[in-house]
C-alpha cells in the first residue's frame, strides 16, 4: 500500500515538473491564422483591428487572411 502511494506521488511530481516545460516549448511555435470575410466590409475591418490589438498584447504570432471583396 505504501509503495503504491509512493509511486503515485512520484508520478504526480514528474508530471508537474514536465508540464510547464512542454507548454512553454509549444507556445513558442504557435501561429494563429485567421480566415476572415472580405476586407472591404467595415465589420471585418473592425474585427481585424481587435484581432491585431489582442495578439500584440499577448505576443502571439499571427497571420490574417481575407479576400478583397465578396467575389474573391
Amino acid at each position: 500500500m505504501k509503495l503504491a502511494r509512493l509511486g503515485t506521488l512520484v508520478l504526480a511530481a514528474v508530471v508537474a515538473f514536465a508540464a510547464p516545460a512542454t507548454y512553454s516549448q509549444a507556445q513558442e511555435d504557435n501561429t494563429i491564422i485567421f480566415l476572415a470575410g472580405p476586407s472591404s466590409d467595415p465589420f471585418w475591418g473592425a474585427v481585424q483591428q481587435g484581432f491585431d490589438t489582442a495578439t500584440k498584447e499577448l505576443g502571439v504570432k499571427t497571420q490574417w487572411t481575407a479576400p478583397q471583396d465578396f467575389n474573391d
